[in-house]
């Protein structure tokens, strides 16, 4: 019997011993588990907050496209006023040229004029009317 005992003894020695082993394995399984879960929960979060800064850079890059298209608008038109600006600066150009030569003639015109005004005037003082 006391072989028996020993036996029994000893196999509840080594039961107990694998049950220890065993909780100390699960303890690890459970603490790996909840390791697994906060890396996998802090992995959702950052996939989240990289998908709204996604988010935001999408729209920042509409923003800035339509803003290249207002830049493209306004660039054209400033092209199409400039255009205009030149066309009425060569006009004006034009008409500053024909009026100085207007006026030049219109000043030989009038030495002339004043010339022939001369002349008449000394043909003029040249009759004398008679009374009488």
């Amino acid at each position: 019997m006391r072989v028996l005992s020993q036996r029994t003894e000893k196999s509840i020695g080594e039961i107990e011993d694998m049950i220890v082993r065993l909780q100390g394995r699960a303890r690890e399984a459970v603490a790996g588990m909840d390791l697994g879960r906060r890396q996998t929960a802090e992995s959702l979060d950052r996939a989240t907050r990289a998908g709204g800064a996604f988010e935001h850079i999408s729209q920042a890059m509409g923003h800035t496209q339509d803003m290249s298209v207002k830049v493209a608008a306004a660039t054209e038109e400033q092209s199409a006023t400039v255009a205009e600006i030149d066309r009425s600066v060569s006009s004006m150009r034009e008409v500053h040229g024909h009026a100085l030569r207007v006026a030049q003639v219109t000043a030989e015109q009038s030495a002339r004029l004043s010339e022939s005004v001369g002349r008449l005037r000394a043909c003029v003082g040249r009759f004398h009317l008679s009374t009488g």
